[in-house]
């Protein structure tokens, strides 16, 4: 097998249909307007799917203020609490994640389940997928306030405003059949990843498994991960066999025991951050007190990267967990998660900016192409953890149990998730596959099929295949057969990886991204933005007009060009300033905007 290092993205809270449902319509500019030949049949939108209008009223006349259904949209910029945003802001609110909130969303029932509906839950039955815009026009007792509209959760994004996604994807694969594991939050979907198996609490008194993020804490069962295996086959020191990246925390840590011890040892060697952008030269509070490994940009570009190098964005303080001390600087989020994402002193917190979770994936891309020979036995997987309450027209199909060792779940707190047992995936959630070793244009499952890889390929993929795709690459049945029954009956995306290098496509160069897009401020404060663009390019950033007296603005770097933006004395009323960034190449141009609205 060529392919010597695989690096996982996994960013926060997006469906498929959110994501890349509209990747490929007539209505996009070239070339998104017809998908290629290994593409044609992606299982994506075609603008007639929909889901209840909660705020319809049947006794009334039907209008385009009274209508029955809300149908899948592209949402324009949007004003929420005296405020505007941008599109890529889109929903403003964080839609419902808890386990009953999701099981709504797939079941279409009226009400929030109390009681586990997996049980006799049958794929593919009439009306499934239809409780998106009920449950989020009903979020209650999580903390959230409903908003003020359901179609938040219905909204596509189109090429044009996820373009290093769709350049991914079209350059590289797309699988269209890729599933949450769990049809349940962040914690216990990552914690499958790198396990194969939820989080366990074990006492001499209660054994049961995790399923809502509150649950994580203390009594955590120490996993068998795929890390450890990893380091079974060939025992650090001195070269790492895997390396967990992140920027202001790591949930892998929190989540797989392996991964903190190793962090916290004397000499650690396996956890680090992504640069050195959020923490500077203070070692993060999940880490120990020694000296940090190098960052994934620097074995990205150096050529020392791993055989596993597993990716996490910057959540932002939205839910930094406890115990966990932010870092010195809180930048702005670029995980995707839906609703606010960072807080500065006397600064509003805006919702996440998707440019921003854009920017992210430019730059790991970007970072591994740079080493061409590293590059060259690369797999580069690139998904999202949950579905984050955003609509999806594909229901879950039923998943194999992990198996023995793994009790049912329990949860005081949501008595839906009580008696779960892992029997069902979660939504379907994007996944682009990228290497050399894939054909451009190209989509799984069907890539499997045409490959002959196997009498009958798995039709499903879920965060498991990670594990599997590793286990096939690195021989790991060596050291043992599987983690759970889970990933032992997962698809890998292995067989259909080509013998020789077959795809040529080089770095990002077509467009330069700010993000976020758009900056609010209701005092004074200071917030960076960043712009970026090829790694030939020069950008520069320059206020359009007259500079207000109470903005000021500086920016440096040449193709990461980082914008700092404060405001001091600010006017009382609302105003907006225009920062507009140029590309030395001339071929386009990209703006933040800077709103001051009075609280």
């Amino acid at each position: 097998m060529p392919i010597k290092h695989v690096v996982v993205v996994m960013l926060e809270n997006r469906s498929y249909d959110n994501v890349l449902g509209w990747l490929y319509n007539p209505s996009n500019a070239a070339p998104y307007n017809e998908p290629p030949a290994g593409q044609a049949l992606l299982n994506g939108l075609t603008g007639h799917e929909s889901n209840p209008n909660p705020a319809y009223d049947p006794n009334q006349p039907v209008s385009p203020t009274n209508e029955p259904t809300i149908p899948v949209q592209n949402l324009g910029p949007t004003t929420y609490g005296g405020r505007p945003y941008p599109a890529t802001c889109i929903p403003i609110d964080d839609p419902g994640e808890y386990f009953d909130d999701i099981a709504q969303q797939i079941t279409s029932s009226s009400e929030l389940p109390t009681s586990n509906p997996y049980g006799t839950y049958v794929p593919g039955t009439a009306g499934l997928m239809q409780g998106f815009t009920t449950n989020y026009a009903n979020l209650d007792g999580t903390g959230q306030q409903p908003p003020p509209t359901a179609t938040g959760v219905m909204n596509y994004f189109t090429p044009a405003q996820v373009p290093v996604t769709a350049f991914l994807a079209r350059n590289y694969a797309v699988c269209d059949a890729w599933f949450a594991s769990v049809p349940a939050q962040t914690f216990t979907n990552r914690a499958f990843a790198l396990t194969a198996a939820p989080g366990v609490h074990k006492t001499l008194f209660s054994n049961f498994s995790l399923v809502d993020d509150s649950q994580w804490g203390d009594s955590l069962t120490d996993m068998t991960s795929l890390l450890w295996v990893l380091d079974q086959v060939k025992p650090p020191p001195p070269d790492p066999q895997w390396k967990v990246y992140f920027h202001d925390y790591s949930i892998a840590c929190m989540t797989v025991p392996y991964i903190q011890q190793q962090g916290t040892k004397e000499v650690n060697i396996n956890v680090s951050t992504f640069d050195n952008s959020d923490w500077g030269n203070t070692i993060p509070a999940q880490l120990n007190s020694g000296p940090l490994p190098p960052t994934f940009v620097s074995d990205a570009t150096s050529g020392t990267l791993p055989r596993f190098a597993f990716l996490e964005p910057r959540y932002g303080t939205y839910n930094t967990p406890p115990f966990v001390t932010a870092p010195p600087t809180q930048l702005p989020a670029n995980s995707n998660h839906p609703g606010p994402g960072y807080r500065q002193a006397s600064v509003y917190a805006p919702p996440i900016d998707v440019a921003s979770g854009e920017l992210f994936l430019l730059q790991v891309y970007n970072a591994l192409v740079s080493n061409q020979t590293q590059w060259a036995e690369t797999l580069l997987i690139v998904t999202y953890d949950e579905h984050g309450g955003l609509f999806d027209h594909v229901h879950p199909p039923l998943a194999t149990p992990p198996g023995s060792g793994v009790p049912e779940a329990a949860c005081d707190s949501d008595s839906a998730a009580n008696t779960f047992n892992f029997n069902v995936f979660g939504c379907r959630v994007p996944a682009i596959i990228i290497s050399p070793y894939i054909a451009a244009g190209s989509a799984f499952p069907q890539m499997l099929i045409v490959n002959d890889a196997a009498e009958n390929p798995p039709a499903h993929f879920d965060h498991t295949s990670i594990i599997k795709t590793v286990w096939d690459i690195f021989g790991l049945s060596s050291v043992q057969a599987s983690l759970t029954d889970r990933d032992a009956n997962a698809a890998s995306l292995a067989p259909a990886l080509e013998p020789d290098p077959v795809n040529t496509t080089g770095a990002y160069t077509e467009t330069v991204i700010c993000a976020p897009s758009t900056l609010v401020y209701t005092a004074d404060g200071t917030q960076i933005a960043w712009a970026m663009s090829g790694p030939t390019d020069t950008l520069t950033a320059s206020v359009v007009g007259d500079t207000p007296p109470w903005l000021s603005m500086t920016s440096a770097g040449t193709c990461y060009l980082t914008i700092t933006v404060t405001v001091s004395n600010p006017p009382s009323t609302s105003q907006s300033v225009t920062i507009q960034v140029t590309s030395a190449n001339g071929a386009t141009a990209g703006t933040v905007i800077v709103n001051f609205t009075p609280p």
